[in-house]
């Protein structure tokens, strides 16, 4: 089992995996044009604007006989290489249920976003959410966009976090794993505080409604 489960982390290097991804995310892209509910629900339930779903490739795949419908969210590395292709399944309520990836994902890198040296990190959990955020706050920070909550830093993200980044923000969801998780982040990140939207949520994407991300970012920076 651990043979094959690193065979599958390493599929997501491949030209092939590559090119198959390509090939699904021009098809998803292409769909989600067509499709009223999903690109309003991108809108108006996770606040992304049309530029930032076609700058992302968020796409759209209707249900069939052997899929339900969901959406497709790619996640990239730091050089722009497809880690992961997640799917948000429509109708799944679950979470366990609600996102999957496509075989031969690599899902335990985090989605970087915006990271540059000297400049302030905040790390969610939702891709959607890192989107979100760099969207709403124009750069002024990076995202860390974990994908799930088994996600661990290497050793390399975690000096370069400790000695290129002033600030870290930890803001993953408010429950129990979201706590575990931000305490170990805690002790690994030197510069790093928690820094939930509470009361307005239990996460950024659950409380942009009623925060301006970039305000309560920018306060986050200075505390």
């Amino acid at each position: 089992m651990l043979k094959e489960e690193s065979f599958m982390k390493k599929q997501w290097q491949t030209q092939h995996w590559q090119e198959s991804c390509l090939s699904i995310i021009k098809q998803a892209k292409y769909n989600l044009l067509k499709s009223k509910k999903p690109l309003e629900y991108l809108i108006d339930e996770r606040g992304l604007n049309f530029e930032t779903i076609k700058k992302y490739n968020i796409g759209w795949f209707p249900e069939n006989k052997q899929h339900p419908a969901k959406h497709i969210i790619p996640v990239y590395n730091s050089q722009g290489k497809l880690l992961r292709l997640k799917f948000r399944n429509w109708n799944k309520t679950e979470a366990s249920a609600r996102y999957k990836c496509i075989d031969g994902s690599c899902t335990t890198h985090p989605y970087p976003i915006g990271i540059q040296p000297g400049k302030a990190v905040i790390i969610v959990e939702s891709e959607l959410d890192a989107i979100l955020i760099h969207q709403e706050t124009h750069n002024i920070i990076g995202v860390l966009g974990l994908g799930n909550d088994n996600v661990k830093l290497t050793p390399e993200m975690k000096e370069f976090l400790n000695k290129k980044i002033p600030v870290v923000l930890i803001s993953l969801d408010n429950d129990r794993n979201g706590w575990n998780l931000t305490k170990r982040f805690l002790s690994e990140i030197e510069m790093s505080s928690k820094w939930w939207p509470a009361p307005c949520g239990k996460d950024p994407g659950d409380a942009w409604k009623k925060v301006d991300l970039k305000s309560w970012v920018k306060i986050g920076m200075k505390t």
